[in-house]
């Protein structure tokens, strides 16, 4: 069931720049002082590094109502959890991984700490979060809304203020993802490291949102095309290695991008660097943003808000639900018994009375008649 049919507006979170988007229809704009609404559905997501994820198999014999217990037991085992701490856990299937005695499933741990400590400000604004979701998983809008129409391997580079990632999909499907070493803010220290003097995080983020690479700065543009060699050293490395246990022949294009927006001059360096198609991660999703550049990510939060439940992929890590209807609370159903319980108890005396009145009112009209009848009586006998 899609969301817009039953609230009137969609608000996004991100809960490492504490930034909000809000959106009806087919507009969307920063609000900087979100409030509570329970017409509102609110949606947020998790940077790359905040989870782990692993591909694990279970026996086909495994009841469905017994998968969760079964992946419970073997991802604790498999990844040396901690015994003692009670992880959050999601799951989806992993519908191209095909055997005979086996099904596959891409498994999300998430420590509960991490969860109340990242979205903790944001719950104290807007009471509650719908939906919390793996930042790569909101990639399946791309498809499901036909932005991506080929059903060949694809791969996403996608810059953060506070986290990069790589993720994979094939045949429309997620495959893959991994957290990047250079989120802006590491772009930004190591160019400051480079350049061998400081300067501040917003005009590195500006230089690279209005100049890109060209920049006009001969010593800047030296540095910048240096620092982005090291970081797509490190791209080819983890695209080698998910090609190799992927079994992935050839991705038919790398879409990269970042918060900032469009970087002048990155896909082509990429595409150079790596030998791939490489095309601007860029969509235009049909929001009218008043010409503002909004976050990629944030539109991709409104576009999978609206999908079908059947479309996306239900992996939810929200802990921070809204109130339940009035006659589902435990509150409510105290008061809901306790009405109740009332109202049977004063039926029986309410009956009473009111039966009494009945009567009482009866024999008054009864009386009454009596008393006509016995003066007529009275006046014939006297004739």
């Amino acid at each position: 069931m899609s969301i817009q049919h039953t609230f009137s507006t969609i608000l996004s979170a991100n809960p490492y720049r504490k930034d909000f988007y809000l959106s009806t229809l087919n507009s969307i704009t920063d609000i900087t002082s979100p409030s509570f609404s329970k017409e509102q559905y609110a949606i947020s997501f998790l940077n790359t590094k905040g989870f782990i994820s692993a591909l694990v198999g279970i026996s086909k014999n495994v009841p469905d109502d017994d998968i969760y217990d079964a992946l419970e037991n073997k991802v604790y085992e498999e990844l040396a959890l901690d015994m003692a701490v009670e992880y959050q856990i999601q799951y989806i299937e992993a519908v191209n991984h095909i055997s005979d005695s086996e099904r596959f499933f891409h498994i999300f741990v998430v420590d509960p700490l991490l969860l109340t400590q990242e979205f903790a400000s944001i719950v104290d604004t807007i009471k509650y979060i719908d939906q919390i979701v793996p930042v790569a998983l909101l990639l399946k809008s791309l498809y499901v809304k036909n932005f991506i129409e080929s059903n060949a391997a694809h791969g996403f580079i996608y810059f953060q203020e506070n986290d990069a990632f790589f993720a994979v999909y094939n045949e429309q499907e997620f495959i893959y993802t991994k957290s990047l070493k250079y989120s802006l803010k590491q772009m930004h220290e190591r160019f400051c490291e480079l350049l061998g003097e400081p300067i501040e995080l917003i005009n590195f983020q500006n230089i690279l949102a209005t100049q890109g690479l060209n920049v006009n700065n001969p010593e800047y543009q030296k540095n910048l095309l240096k620092l982005f060699g090291e970081i797509f050293l490190h791209i080819n490395d983890v695209i080698t290695y998910s090609k190799r246990a992927f079994e992935i022949k050839q991705f038919e294009s790398i879409y990269i991008g970042t918060s900032v927006g469009e970087i002048s001059g990155l896909d082509e360096y990429a595409q150079t660097y790596l030998g791939l198609k490489v095309q601007p991660f860029n969509f235009d999703f049909g929001f009218n943003t008043g010409e503002k550049n909004v976050d990629q990510i944030h539109q991709l939060m409104h576009l999978y808000a609206r999908l079908e439940s059947n479309e996306r992929y239900e992996c939810n890590f929200t802990i921070f639900h809204r109130p339940p209807p009035f006659a589902k609370r435990d509150s409510g159903k105290l008061i809901l018994v306790t009405a109740a319980a009332l109202a049977v108890a004063l039926l029986y005396p309410g009956t009473y009375w009111g039966l009494y009145y009945v009567e009482e009112f009866n024999y008054a009209l009864m009386n009454q008649e009596y008393e006509q009848v016995h003066i007529d009586k009275t006046t014939r006998e006297a004739l």
